[in-house]
């Protein structure tokens, strides 16, 4: 049995060649969604920049890390992200609203990556270890480029943004990801934006707002997710037993 988590997804399985027929794919939610909650103390804006493979050498095995390929500094992935986190009215405006900044490197991507963003003295680099629900609850806006972990956030009613500064680089084919069915500026949960700049005026403006969901996204959401309660767990259970 396939569990899904939305109707398009749900859609997806049966327009793609994944040979499942509809008897065994069902759209329940995930059972990691009952685990999700939001902490209403939590003054963090999370950037989670997804991995590339062009930029990072083949996991070691024995540590599960990667390294970064020479001259990594002048790729167009390390220098659209230096510019975010060079603008100093960005950390002006979020002192001014109580917000932390927090960077979250994916998994694949090693983690001096903060260093040659020139964050790591004014942006909290969450460990690796550091568990996404515990993100998710604690930010109040999350700003990514192409991660479908945001999906999760997404669950909570919370903001979402998009950078992708890159794009063109990113669905060459030198990364591992092709487009799919989600289209960022059709079906994203926020803003797509394309430079620095504009990124920035736009944490901004989320910032003056009290990070407020708005109703553009909010109605994206909820056309999005079939379920929006605690019970993801037990309906893949229900289907468990129905085997």
């Amino acid at each position: 049995m396939l569990v899904t988590a939305t109707k398009r997804e749900h859609e997806s399985i049966f327009h793609y060649d994944y040979c499942y027929d509809e008897s065994c794919v069902k759209c329940t939610g995930l059972a990691r969604y009952d685990f999700l909650y939001d902490n209403k103390n939590g003054h963090l804006i999370t950037f989670m920049p997804t991995w590339r493979l062009y930029l990072a050498r083949d996991c070691d095995l024995n540590n599960y890390s990667r390294q970064l390929i020479p001259g990594f500094e002048e790729s167009t992935y390390c220098q659209m992200y230096q510019k975010v986190f060079e603008n100093q009215h960005l950390y002006e405006m979020a002192e001014k609203y109580h917000y932390t900044l927090a960077l979250m490197m994916h998994p694949a991507m090693p983690r001096d990556c903060a260093k040659y963003f020139n964050c790591e003295n004014r942006v909290k680099v969450l460990d690796i270890s550091t568990r996404y629900n515990q993100i998710f609850a604690d930010s109040k806006l999350v700003i990514t480029d192409y991660s479908s972990a945001v999906f999760d956030f997404a669950y909570l009613r919370k903001p979402v943004i998009y950078f992708q500064h890159d794009a063109e680089e990113f669905f060459s084919g030198s990364h591992i990801c092709e487009k799919g069915y989600f289209d960022y500026e059709r079906d994203g949960f926020g803003e797509v934006e394309y430079t620095a700049d504009d990124l920035v005026n736009r944490i901004i403006e989320y910032m003056e707002n009290g990070c407020r969901l708005k109703d553009l996204y909010r109605e994206r959401i909820e056309n999005t997710f079939l379920y929006h309660d605690k019970e993801n767990c037990k309906r893949i259970y229900d289907e468990i037993i129905k085997l």
